[in-house]
């Protein structure tokens, strides 16, 4: 399957989703993602939701996401710009749904 990259940061790579795992009981599958985070928050979560899609697809149990995914300024203050409020937010807002809607299989 082949996805254009969500974010101009990303580079297009194809990958294969395993169509069917193997039983191994007590084996809990983890994801890494990796990511080129830019300036601009909602390209950056686009990006991690297609890679988590595809971490999860593929028998990710729990996936982990880089420290700044959500944004990598060009300054250091752009981070003030995007920050939020405890329990509000787009990027609070996303992990959330992120953790309560991805399911596998």
């Amino acid at each position: 399957m082949t996805r254009k990259p969500s974010s101009s940061f990303a580079k297009h790579r194809g990958h294969t989703i395993a169509k069917s795992l193997p039983d191994h009981s007590g084996v809990v599958r983890v994801a890494a993602i990796q990511m080129a985070s830019g300036p601009n928050v909602a390209a950056n979560l686009a990006e991690a939701q297609r890679l988590i899609q595809i971490a999860v697809d593929s028998g990710a149990k729990l996936v982990a996401l880089p420290e700044n995914f959500a944004i990598m300024g060009v300054k250091d203050s752009d981070k003030l710009h995007v920050r939020e409020e405890a329990g509000k937010g787009p990027i609070q807002k996303f992990l959330a749904a992120q953790a309560k809607n991805t399911t596998s299989g």
